[in-house]
């Protein structure tokens, strides 16, 4: 067969439906919705047991505050004028030492319920030592005043059982996250209230770290997912380059063939 009788026409490229910037725009959403719906789960999941692990400690701590309270001369302080004497000092420095060991512990304190009223009886809060601090302690007897907006602190003395609080509360004191205990004597019988609270400065402190590695996480996937935009974006318009160089390169050969 002779050379000049061989069919050297190249083959026609193909239409290729390529659209780089509409291609690379839907990798990269993609790959951030994945990348976001993934690591909101994980945060949420994360928070949830930070959260979880702050509300046991608190209760941990305040069972083990509880079980140092003496039923018997917890219940003989009744009056306010009860609080300079010896017999109270003493009951009460147990809760001072734990609460000085522990600088988390914002407030730590006893309360019952007489009537329709809510009263305070160890309270654990130094004095203040100038001016220029607030006082914050209470004393013996001192009623609650902002009780019933604690959900937690009612919940405690209804049921009588172990409670925290579901999300930080305001009341006349600060914002604090609680956890509460019931008091009961050798009997049995329920008294009062153990509380505990944090502030809730610390209560996000301790969150912090979670949001600050998903912010983090976060901010990296928006990068990934704009690099592999951007890869898509560079070889699809390069493939589409090369084909229509391979569609001109046609059109030459074939005019060259006529």
């Amino acid at each position: 067969m002779m050379t000049s009788d061989l069919n050297l026409t190249p083959e026609k490229p193909a239409n290729y439906r390529i659209r780089p910037l509409l291609e690379a725009i839907s990798v990269g959403l993609v790959i951030v919705i994945a990348i976001f719906s993934t690591t909101y789960f994980i945060y949420v999941r994360a928070l949830a047991a930070q959260e979880g692990e702050i509300r046991q400690g608190l209760l941990r701590t305040a069972h083990v505050a509880a079980s140092i309270v003496d039923p018997v001369s917890h219940q003989s302080f009744r009056h306010a004028d009860d609080e300079a004497g010896a017999a109270y000092q003493a009951a009460l420095a147990p809760l001072m030492r734990m609460r000085e060991s522990d600088p988390q512990i914002a407030y730590l304190y006893t309360a019952v319920k007489i009537g329709d009223q809510y009263h305070f009886i160890f309270d654990t809060t130094p004095a203040p030592t100038s001016e220029n601090e607030v006082d914050s302690t209470v004393a013996v007897m001192e009623v609650y005043k902002d009780a019933l907006g604690n959900k937690a602190f009612l919940r405690a003395f209804d049921t009588k059982k172990p409670t925290t609080s579901d999300e930080p509360y305001k009341d006349q004191y600060g914002v604090f996250i609680s956890g509460y205990v019931p008091l009961k004597d050798a009997q049995g019988n329920f008294y009062g209230v153990l509380g505990m609270d944090i502030d809730v400065k610390d209560y996000e402190a301790r969150l912090a770290p979670i949001r600050r590695a998903t912010i983090r996480a976060l901010i990296a996937g928006f990068f990934v997912a704009f690099l592999m935009g951007s890869a898509v974006w560079f070889l699809r318009n390069f493939i589409l380059i090369l084909n229509e160089k391979r569609k001109r390169l046609f059109a030459l050969a074939s005019q060259k063939t006529r």
